[in-house]
């Protein structure tokens, strides 16, 4: 497996602190994480990375990490991460199909589930 770049987007620390565990000797590059869209948008521009792993907020306020910070990002990149959006929530599953989220974790997951999308993301890059 090549050595690709991610960052994390969620206002949770436990949840920075679980993927980083998780991912662990997947052969993944930790580049940082943002817990608002601002800092969100300025970090994958900084940092250009591969693979984002989004967490979106439960609310609805405009720094919130939301799907739209793809949107926001279309503004700048010609070619967009691919996303792995986790979330507890299945309803924003079917919002994330519009986004071509690249796959969805359900919360609270096993590391099991954050392999099963690394494989995905790598088979599709």
């Amino acid at each position: 497996m090549r050595r690709y770049r991610y960052i994390i987007l969620s206002e949770e620390s436990t949840f920075v602190h679980d993927v980083k565990n998780h991912v662990q000797g997947l052969g993944l590059l930790y580049c940082g994480s943002a817990a608002s869209m601002n800092d969100g948008v300025n970090l994958v521009i900084s940092e250009l990375p591969d693979l984002i792993f989004l967490q979106p907020s439960g609310e609805d306020r405009r720094s919130a990490l939301s799907l739209s910070l793809l949107t926001e990002l279309q503004h700048y990149l010609r070619f967009l991460p691919k996303v792995i959006l986790a979330a507890e929530s299945t309803a924003i599953a079917v919002e994330a199909l519009r986004y071509d989220v690249l796959a969805f974790i359900h919360l609270p997951a096993q590391r099991v589930d954050f392999v099963k999308a690394v494989m995905k993301f790598d088979r599709c890059c």
